[in-house]
């Protein structure tokens, strides 16, 4: 499959060529990117049955989604991560 091809975004479901997505918040990765031992980089994909390194990410939604409503969801996840879950910086 070609990446220039219209294909059906997954969340807004129109036709359109899609975009890559972070799997996991680019946020989350950052704040956890220094608790990580380096052994432990890596991470596991089960659909693919094997680990990983980087940032997992998909193209599976289209850029409108992917720097609008996607991007407004990662920063409300990563005000609450903050206030929640993670150190204070």
């Amino acid at each position: 499959m070609s990446d220039n091809m219209i294909r059906v975004c997954a969340f807004c479901k129109r036709q359109s060529r899609l975009t890559k997505e972070h799997l996991f918040p680019k946020s989350l990765l950052d704040h956890k990117k220094d608790e990580r031992k380096p052994e432990r980089s890596k991470r596991f994909l089960a659909k693919i049955n094997n680990f990983v390194d980087g940032e997992p990410s998909i193209k599976d939604v289209c850029a409108v989604c992917n720097n609008g409503v996607l991007s407004n969801l990662d920063g409300y996840f990563n005000e609450i991560y903050k206030r929640y879950i993670g150190l204070a910086e």
